[in-house]
Protein backbone atom coordinates (compact mmCIF):
# COMPACT_ATOMS: atom_id res chain seq x y z
CA UNK A 1 0.00 0.00 0.00
CA UNK A 2 1.81 2.98 -1.36
CA UNK A 3 2.00 5.83 1.08
CA UNK A 4 1.13 4.01 4.20
CA UNK A 5 3.31 4.61 7.49
CA UNK A 6 4.05 1.22 9.45
CA UNK A 7 4.22 1.54 13.06
CA UNK A 8 7.82 1.56 14.25
CA UNK A 9 8.11 4.66 11.92
CA UNK A 10 4.39 6.51 13.47
CA UNK A 11 5.98 5.87 16.78
CA UNK A 12 9.76 7.50 15.64
CA UNK A 13 8.02 10.68 14.35
CA UNK A 14 5.41 11.12 17.29
CA UNK A 15 8.30 10.37 19.79
CA UNK A 16 10.81 12.57 17.85
CA UNK A 17 8.01 15.62 18.16
CA UNK A 18 6.96 15.01 22.11
CA UNK A 19 10.89 14.96 22.41
CA UNK A 20 11.28 18.48 21.19
CA UNK A 21 7.97 19.83 22.55
CA UNK A 22 9.70 18.44 25.93
CA UNK A 23 13.04 20.50 25.44
CA UNK A 24 10.39 23.53 25.03
CA UNK A 25 10.41 26.12 28.01
CA UNK A 26 7.33 25.69 30.51
CA UNK A 27 6.93 22.36 29.22
CA UNK A 28 5.60 19.66 30.44
CA UNK A 29 2.00 21.03 29.61
CA UNK A 30 -1.08 19.14 29.89
CA UNK A 31 -1.37 18.68 26.08
CA UNK A 32 2.05 17.16 25.78
CA UNK A 33 1.63 14.65 29.10
CA UNK A 34 -1.78 13.98 27.24
CA UNK A 35 0.15 13.09 23.79
CA UNK A 36 2.64 11.07 26.04
CA UNK A 37 -0.04 8.74 27.22
CA UNK A 38 -1.39 8.36 23.53
CA UNK A 39 1.98 7.58 22.30
CA UNK A 40 2.23 5.23 25.60
CA UNK A 41 -1.28 3.37 25.32
CA UNK A 42 -0.58 2.74 21.41
CA UNK A 43 2.64 0.88 22.12
CA UNK A 44 0.57 -0.94 24.74
CA UNK A 45 2.55 0.37 28.28
CA UNK A 46 -0.37 0.33 30.85
CA UNK A 47 1.91 0.94 33.70
CA UNK A 48 2.99 4.27 31.79
CA UNK A 49 -0.21 5.46 30.87
CA UNK A 50 -1.30 4.53 34.69
CA UNK A 51 1.25 6.88 35.75
CA UNK A 52 0.25 9.55 33.45
CA UNK A 53 -3.34 9.73 34.22
CA UNK A 54 -2.85 9.57 38.18
CA UNK A 55 -0.21 12.77 36.31
CA UNK A 56 -2.93 14.45 35.05
CA UNK A 57 -5.63 13.79 37.47
CA UNK A 58 -3.83 13.63 40.81
CA UNK A 59 -2.37 10.86 42.77
CA UNK A 60 -5.72 10.36 45.06
CA UNK A 61 -3.65 11.67 48.01
CA UNK A 62 -0.72 13.61 49.45
CA UNK A 63 1.33 12.79 52.13
CA UNK A 64 2.69 8.60 53.07
CA UNK A 65 1.12 7.56 49.30
CA UNK A 66 1.44 3.55 48.07
CA UNK A 67 2.23 3.97 44.02
CA UNK A 68 1.65 -0.10 44.13
CA UNK A 69 -1.85 0.66 44.80
CA UNK A 70 -1.94 3.62 42.37
CA UNK A 71 0.46 2.27 39.70
CA UNK A 72 -0.51 -0.96 39.72
CA UNK A 73 3.39 -1.74 40.26
CA UNK A 74 5.25 -2.65 43.12
CA UNK A 75 6.36 -0.24 45.43
CA UNK A 76 9.90 -0.88 44.60
CA UNK A 77 9.76 -0.76 41.15
CA UNK A 78 11.59 1.32 39.10
CA UNK A 79 8.41 3.36 37.84
CA UNK A 80 7.82 3.83 41.47
CA UNK A 81 11.40 4.93 42.48
CA UNK A 82 11.22 7.39 39.22
CA UNK A 83 8.06 9.14 40.91
CA UNK A 84 9.30 9.52 43.96
CA UNK A 85 12.27 10.94 42.91
CA UNK A 86 10.41 13.78 41.61
CA UNK A 87 7.30 13.90 43.96
CA UNK A 88 8.61 13.07 47.42
CA UNK A 89 10.63 15.39 49.56
CA UNK A 90 11.48 16.26 52.77
CA UNK A 91 9.92 18.92 54.42
CA UNK A 92 11.31 20.93 57.43
CA UNK A 93 8.57 20.25 60.70
CA UNK A 94 8.28 23.76 61.65
CA UNK A 95 7.72 23.82 65.84
CA UNK A 96 7.42 26.50 68.32
CA UNK A 97 9.92 24.10 70.41
CA UNK A 98 12.90 23.52 69.66
CA UNK A 99 13.77 19.81 69.34
CA UNK A 100 16.18 18.04 72.05
CA UNK A 101 18.81 17.59 69.80
CA UNK A 102 18.43 21.25 68.29
CA UNK A 103 17.99 19.67 64.73
CA UNK A 104 14.66 20.31 63.28
CA UNK A 105 12.44 17.60 62.49
CA UNK A 106 12.11 16.65 58.88
CA UNK A 107 9.48 14.09 57.26
CA UNK A 108 9.05 12.98 53.33
CA UNK A 109 6.07 14.10 52.10
CA UNK A 110 4.89 13.13 48.36
CA UNK A 111 2.75 15.41 46.47
CA UNK A 112 -0.25 13.81 44.72
CA UNK A 113 -1.58 17.00 43.03
CA UNK A 114 -2.93 16.76 39.40
CA UNK A 115 0.00 18.17 36.64
CA UNK A 116 -2.38 21.32 36.52
CA UNK A 117 -2.46 22.20 40.44
CA UNK A 118 1.47 22.53 40.48
CA UNK A 119 1.57 24.53 37.69
CA UNK A 120 -0.93 26.59 39.58
CA UNK A 121 1.10 26.59 42.49
CA UNK A 122 4.29 27.47 41.08
CA UNK A 123 3.03 30.28 39.14
CA UNK A 124 1.55 31.83 42.50
CA UNK A 125 4.66 31.24 44.19
CA UNK A 126 6.33 32.84 41.79
CA UNK A 127 3.70 35.79 41.89
CA UNK A 128 3.47 36.10 45.75
CA UNK A 129 7.73 35.85 45.43
CA UNK A 130 7.04 34.09 48.87
CA UNK A 131 10.47 32.20 50.20
CA UNK A 132 8.95 28.75 51.71
CA UNK A 133 5.64 26.73 51.07
CA UNK A 134 3.79 25.85 53.65
CA UNK A 135 1.91 22.38 54.13
CA UNK A 136 -0.79 21.61 56.96
CA UNK A 137 -1.04 18.15 57.58
CA UNK A 138 -4.59 17.87 59.23
CA UNK A 139 -4.55 14.77 61.28
CA UNK A 140 -7.63 12.22 59.97
CA UNK A 141 -8.67 9.16 60.44
CA UNK A 142 -11.09 6.33 58.29
CA UNK A 143 -13.30 8.09 60.92
CA UNK A 144 -13.58 11.76 61.45
CA UNK A 145 -15.03 10.67 64.94
CA UNK A 146 -11.61 9.08 65.92
CA UNK A 147 -9.82 12.35 65.24
CA UNK A 148 -9.44 14.00 68.77
CA UNK A 149 -10.93 17.77 68.97
CA UNK A 150 -8.06 19.66 69.09
CA UNK A 151 -5.62 17.16 67.57
CA UNK A 152 -2.27 19.18 66.29
CA UNK A 153 -1.75 20.49 62.57
CA UNK A 154 1.30 19.66 61.46
CA UNK A 155 3.15 22.62 59.14
CA UNK A 156 5.48 21.05 56.62
CA UNK A 157 8.04 23.73 54.99
CA UNK A 158 9.91 23.57 51.50
CA UNK A 159 11.19 25.73 49.54
CA UNK A 160 9.52 27.79 47.01
CA UNK A 161 10.96 26.45 43.90
CA UNK A 162 9.94 22.81 44.66
CA UNK A 163 6.83 23.19 42.44
CA UNK A 164 9.97 23.64 39.71
CA UNK A 165 11.56 20.64 40.47
CA UNK A 166 8.39 18.00 40.57
CA UNK A 167 7.03 19.61 36.74
CA UNK A 168 11.06 19.71 35.76
CA UNK A 169 11.65 15.79 37.32
CA UNK A 170 8.28 15.10 35.33
CA UNK A 171 9.35 16.02 31.99
CA UNK A 172 13.09 14.38 32.56
CA UNK A 173 10.95 11.43 33.51
CA UNK A 174 8.83 11.99 30.23
CA UNK A 175 11.77 12.02 28.20
CA UNK A 176 13.36 8.78 29.29
CA UNK A 177 10.00 7.36 28.51
CA UNK A 178 9.60 8.55 25.53
CA UNK A 179 13.76 7.84 24.34
CA UNK A 180 12.84 3.87 25.70
CA UNK A 181 9.90 3.39 23.25
CA UNK A 182 12.26 5.16 20.30
CA UNK A 183 14.68 2.55 21.52
CA UNK A 184 12.63 -0.36 20.86
CA UNK A 185 10.58 0.86 17.86
CA UNK A 186 14.36 1.29 16.49
CA UNK A 187 15.48 -2.00 17.50
CA UNK A 188 12.74 -4.20 18.34
CA UNK A 189 14.70 -7.20 19.09
CA UNK A 190 16.55 -5.29 21.56
CA UNK A 191 16.04 -5.67 25.78
CA UNK A 192 13.05 -4.39 27.26
CA UNK A 193 14.06 -3.67 30.50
Amino acid sequence: MAGSIDLASEVQLVGSHLLERLAQPGEPSLETVTACRRLFLAVGETALVRWLDCEINGYERSGAVSLRELLGVPDDSPLAARVRSYRQYVGRVRTLVPTASGRPLQVPYFFGESLQTLRHCRANADALGTDVIEVELIPTAADPALVPSGAPVRTLEFPRYIFYRILSGLAVELEIAVRDILQRATNPGSDDA
